[in-house]
């Protein structure tokens, strides 16, 4: 029967087989740092989603009062010094309710890229104008249009407060 010692790993982290080795642990900084990172499963709308090891860097949102759709932004730092990000948005149920999407970015200037080239209204839910019946309907109708378009102004204020006015 072999022994192994305390510190040899059980198993490989599934998350993180794509990840490399870990770096020599001789020295103690270098293995506090590593305990930062941790397996993060980040939903993508439509695909399976994205395993990383990483650890978050930054949330925001832009939830403010009297408007009942919200977006968010989380960024993670991969441990090979990837970067990947988790966009979301809290819409009404007649809207489309909760859209999430993630995706990883092949340097940090292509962060601000992706999501200034992000719509927020792809993940709206709104209604057809010929399939809309009148009276209380078409009222709802007109209420979630209106929403629309200050909720598309919130997330775009929201980017321009993060990286500037300017597409990168």
């Amino acid at each position: 029967m072999t022994r192994r010692s305390a510190m040899a790993p059980i198993a490989a982290n599934p998350f993180c087989a794509h990840e490399p080795a870990a770096p020599d642990r001789a020295s103690p900084a270098i293995e506090s740092a590593d305990h930062h990172f941790h397996p993060v499963i980040l939903p993508r709308h439509g695909l399976r989603p994205l395993h990383i090891c990483g650890r978050a860097l930054l949330h925001v949102s832009n939830r403010c009062v009297g408007l009942p759709a919200w977006s968010e932004l989380t960024l993670f730092e991969t441990r090979t010094s990837g970067l990947a990000s988790t966009l979301t948005h809290h819409l009404t149920e007649s809207l489309g309710g909760v859209w999430r999407d993630s995706a990883l970015h092949a340097n940090a200037p292509a962060l601000p890229r992706a999501i200034q080239a992000h719509d927020p209204m792809i993940a709206l839910v709104l209604p057809c104008a010929d399939l809309v019946v009148p009276g209380e309907s078409c009222r709802q109708a007109g209420e979630d249009i209106a929403l629309a378009g200050l909720f598309r102004g919130a997330w775009f204020g929201m980017v321009r407060a993060l990286f500037g006015n300017e597409p990168r």
